[in-house]
């Protein structure tokens, strides 16, 4: 998806050649006659690494030309150029698209050309059959020469490079999805699309340097487990049921279970220990609010089973530090905080309040919601979803429990947003910068998945920040005021492999008070299962909860033929004649069409 040319000039020459010396006095840099797969409208990001070592970057939006020769504007490259004096030939590593392109600037001294140290490396190589060196310049777009100067570039000058970037582009599993990615963006945005990726990366990590912003953990098993022996780590996730055997009153469930383990405890029974607890969707969401009231609409379903999920993983959450007070932290699969601003009682969704009875078994009753959470609307919504799910919020933010959302796959760009607009704030960002990088993401479509990907190493994450998610200007206008209230987590991004995606996590106060040792036992959790890069944890707990197609089709089984058999023991033939011809249907079937009611 992106070209590579190279053009080498002849220093020497370039300078006691007239046109090519009026344009450098000009404050021009030459490219040339010839400009291989760019345009003339191409943008241009230059690094080079002056006389001191320092890596010297400039931009420059278009291509001028003068006298049938091509060159673009670049002071601060043409300088360090210039300072140098001892150059002989200059090579222009060009890597992007038609319209946008990198390019790292390299050359070598007098009497020491690339092309002979080549030809000392590969004697099958011949620069002079490629009319190699130039005569003043030369395009190259062979790609053998192309492949053998650029691994000379990358050892003479590895910092210009991004290898980590490479590797994760390059791999199986991140190419599938690029992929799919590049799909949904428009034919022409799909040729720059890498190049732009690769831009916004490098630009932004050197951003985050300078702020100070990304950290690394070291990788040291023996020192982590040490650190972390026989201490208790939990690990949450929730997981959805439904028995598909009677498609008209089928119940939803509700499993949400916790792993909890100590590392470098030998006895099973005392290195780990499981908690799990389910629930029936329409006994947890109870409450519609009818009487007098025009929200009296059928709930939406799928809403309704969402807002349950969150709201019971929360309230465990909530619960189990209190029962396991020795739990050192408590890992969650998913988002510690959802946007949860449509989950309210209104259309479209109708969102049915909380059972007080299931509250009440977690300890939780009227006046602890009324008593912390300011300015709900109706004295009878004390128990709506909206209002409910900001007291777990509020009362997880405030306890000294320290509670993780660790988020696998992203599907957003508002994370680096986020970091962007706290660069900006900080002046490390101009105002015009900004608006530049935020309209090439959103043009784009780039996801913090891959932006991340591409800017941290192996081990690498970000110095946590506040990350909205609750806007109360999307909130129905008496919620406003209690949305606002729902606490933004504390969020980083880290990669755990070269070859993978980075990961998202969320964090309460009291865990962000210890990122740097829940960044260490993440990166090594991730490392434990072969080719996986996400903490084993939750993938075990992940398994524990889920439950899987062929054990709800066995219950759906079991319970059609307890459904048949109570029939059958009634005596009655008309009622088992129609037991049988309701079981007899599956949830496909014509007469569970949708009707148009």
């Amino acid at each position: 998806m992106e070209n590579k040319n190279i053009i080498c000039l002849d220093w020497n020459k370039i300078l006691s050649n007239a046109n090519y010396r009026k344009i450098i006095d000009k404050g021009g840099l030459p490219l040339g006659k010839k400009l291989g797969f760019i345009s003339t409208d191409c943008e241009f990001t230059l690094f080079i690494k002056d006389s001191k070592g320092k890596i010297v970057e400039t931009e420059t939006e278009s291509i001028q030309q003068a006298s049938g020769i091509f060159f673009i504007k670049g002071k601060e490259i043409l300088s360090s150029l210039l300072e140098l004096h001892t150059i002989g030939f200059l090579y222009l590593f060009i890597v992007g698209s038609t319209n946008k392109v990198r390019v790292n600037i390299h050359w070598d001294h007098p009497g020491q050309s690339k092309f002979s140290k080549i030809e000392a490396e590969v004697p099958t190589f011949r620069a002079i059959s490629f009319g190699l060196p130039p005569i003043e310049t030369e395009l190259i777009d062979s790609q053998e020469i192309i492949g053998l100067l650029s691994e000379i570039f990358k050892e003479e000058s590895p910092d210009l490079y991004k290898p980590f970037s490479d590797t994760f582009l390059k791999s199986p599993h991140v190419l599938t999805n690029l992929f799919g990615q590049v799909l949904s963006i428009s034919s022409r945005d799909q040729i720059d699309f890498i190049s732009n990726l690769r831009y916004i990366a490098d630009e932004l990590r050197n951003l985050l340097i300078e702020a100070n912003l990304l950290k690394k953990s070291k990788k040291d098993h023996r020192s982590t487990w040490d650190q972390f022996f026989q201490n208790e780590i939990a690990y949450l996730d929730g997981g959805m049921s439904r028995v598909s055997g009677l498609p008209s009153v089928e119940p939803n469930a509700v499993r949400v279970g916790v792993y909890s383990v100590k590392p470098g405890v030998r006895e099973l029974s005392d290195r780990e220990s499981w908690y799990n607890q389910s629930f029936v969707v329409s006994d947890v969401m109870t409450e519609r609010y009818r009487d007098n009231d025009p929200y009296s609409k059928e709930p939406d379903d799928r809403r309704v089973r969402e807002a349950a999920r969150y709201i019971l993983e929360l309230l465990m959450a909530f619960y189990y530090p209190k029962i396991r007070i020795n739990t050192k932290y408590l890992f969650i699969h998913g988002p510690l905080v959802n946007s949860f601003q449509m989950y309210d009682e209104g259309e479209p969704h109708f969102i049915p309040g909380v059972s007080p009875d299931i509250l009440s078994k977690f300890g939780i009753n009227k006046s602890n919601i009324q008593n912390r959470v300011d300015d709900i609307p109706k004295e009878q919504l004390w128990n709506q979803a909206i209002a409910v799910y900001t007291f777990l919020c509020l009362s997880i933010f405030e306890c000294d429990s320290k509670i993780i959302g660790v988020v696998e796959r992203t599907g957003s760009s508002r994370f680096t947003q986020t970091i962007l607009a706290k660069l900006r704030k900080e002046e490390y960002l101009t105002d015009r910068t900004y608006r530049k990088f935020i309209s090439k993401i959103e043009r784009f479509r780039m996801q913090d998945e891959y932006l991340f990907g591409c800017i941290l190493d192996e081990g690498e994450w970000i110095e946590p920040t506040e990350f909205s998610k609750n806007k109360d200007s999307r909130a129905r206008s008496h919620w406003n005021s209690v949305v606002d209230q729902i606490p933004s987590p504390w969020t980083t991004m880290i990669k755990t492999s070269r070859f993978k995606f980075p990961f998202r996590v969320e964090m309460n106060v009291a865990a962000k008070r210890d990122i740097e040792d829940i960044a260490k036992l993440l990166y090594h959790t991730s490392l434990l299962l072969p080719n996986y890069a996400f903490p084993v944890g939750l993938d075990i707990v992940d398994k524990y909860v889920k439950i899987p197609d062929w054990l709800s089709k066995g219950i759906s089984t079991s319970l059609s033929s307890q459904l048949l058999m109570k029939a059958m023991r009634t005596g009655n033939p008309r009622l088992i004649e129609q037991t049988r011809q309701r079981l007899s249907r599956n949830p496909r079937d014509f007469f569970f069409r949708p009707t148009s009611q």
